[in-house]
């Protein structure tokens, strides 16, 4: 079942079921902080959690030129 498109030349893109064909290409910033709820699970274990021997030993691996 397809639903009707009308056509919004003024704003550069068309309307289908209430949404812009073109809405996919406007930019959204927001941060992981943001995203992640305070009482996750994850936040937890960063909280305790030490990973600098982590990245001392990947270091070697890394190529700082590339990313």
């Amino acid at each position: 079942m397809f639903l009707p498109v009308k056509e919004l030349p003024e704003l550069g893109g068309s309307l289908y079921n209430g949404r812009r064909e073109y809405a996919r290409r406007d930019v959204v910033i927001t941060d992981i902080v943001a995203l992640v709820p305070e009482d996750n699970l994850l936040r937890k274990i960063e909280k305790v959690m030490d990973y600098g021997w982590l990245y001392e030993r990947l270091d070697p691996h890394y190529n700082y030129e590339v990313g």
